[in-house]
């Protein structure tokens, strides 16, 4: 946890082993697919080199987020082709009682997706664009990003609104499906947050600036519902998976604390920070919780007083804009 440089160059590493292995090409997807259908012994391998792919590809595009680094694996030196029936399979994966252990630890086709959100609308070329262009990408990747919401099974399928108050199965809940749903969120908060980047000058009735609003609302939303969502199934977590699923509320938390900072005279600013105090919590209750109470429970208080001094810088900021209003 927070050893971004090692990950980077571990990734990259890793990277270049898939490259000078031949696992990126045309030639291994033919011989996997073969072995799939076939099982000739003599083909294994290339069907092991493209899971190995697909697992460095995946790790790859989220360090991309996590990181802002350019991708170590271009999509112009790989076949992208995915694994025989894979939308079948991911579709059973997603039930650990079906497939308990499953090979990819998320979705490969939103690993694709994070790619091109990537270079639309972060890499160097994109800060190059105009924000009629960036805009048009967001609203691209917006579709792209809800067709592959719905291609997931209804009862796993991820919504961007969630409050607290919204009933939930926790019997349908496993550290996959909880994953699943913070990626998107995750996702959708990524490509929409590209617009905060620029301040157009425009009337504030212009349709541009209207689109930019709507789009910082949308990731201001998602982030909620990231955060509303850990709230209601925390029950159905363990420790171990949630120290994995970390970087998720976190994200959430920084870019609410964020919008709270920007615009401390909103309505909803205090229930926001609510929300990221329970958050806090239970964070510092599932360090507490586990079995390697020594070196957690350090990190999961060293967290508990980084959100809570964000909390309290932006509480003081709301005070502020209230006794000026008075």
């Amino acid at each position: 946890m927070g050893r971004s440089i090692s990950c980077i160059i571990g990734n990259t590493v890793a990277a270049r082993y898939i490259l000078c292995l031949g696992a990126n090409t045309k030639l291994c997807v033919a011989n996997a697919r073969t072995f799939t259908s076939t099982g000739e012994p003599d083909l294994r391998r290339y069907h092991h080199l493209r899971n190995l792919f697909w697992i460095a590809y995946q790790q790859d595009k989220d360090l991309c987020l996590r990181t802002g680094q350019p991708p170590a694996l271009s999509e112009y030196n790989c076949d992208l082709e995915l694994p025989f029936n894979y939308e079948e399979d991911y579709k059973l994966s997603l039930n650990l009682e079906t497939c308990p252990r499953p090979v990819f630890p998320g979705d490969l086709r939103l690993g694709q997706f994070k790619s091109k959100a990537y270079i639309d609308l972060y890499s160097l070329r994109a800060l190059e664009k105009s924000d009629a262009m960036v805009l048009q990408n967001i609203r691209q990747l917006d579709g792209d990003l809800e067709r592959w919401r719905m291609t997931i099974p209804t009862e796993y399928r991820p919504t961007l609104y969630f409050s607290p108050t919204t009933t939930h199965d926790l019997r349908k809940v496993n550290a996959r499906s909880v994953m699943l749903r913070l990626e998107y969120h995750n996702c959708m908060a990524y490509i929409h947050q590209a617009c905060g980047r620029f301040r157009p000058k425009a009337s504030p009735h212009h349709d541009h600036l209207q689109g930019l609003s709507s789009s910082l609302m949308l990731s201001i939303s998602a982030c909620r519902a990231s955060l509303s969502y850990l709230l209601v199934v925390k029950r159905a977590l363990c420790p171990t998976d949630f120290w994995l699923m970390l970087f998720y509320p976190l994200s959430a938390i920084l870019t609410i604390f964020c919008h709270v900072i920007m615009n401390p005279g909103l309505p909803e600013t205090r229930k926001d920070l609510d929300l990221i105090s329970r958050i806090a919590g239970l964070i510092r209750e599932l360090g507490q919780d586990d079995d390697q109470m020594n070196e957690r429970l350090y990190h999961s208080e060293r967290i508990w007083h980084f959100v809570m001094s964000l909390v309290n810088i932006a509480r003081r900021r709301v005070d502020r804009e209230a006794s000026d209003v008075v």
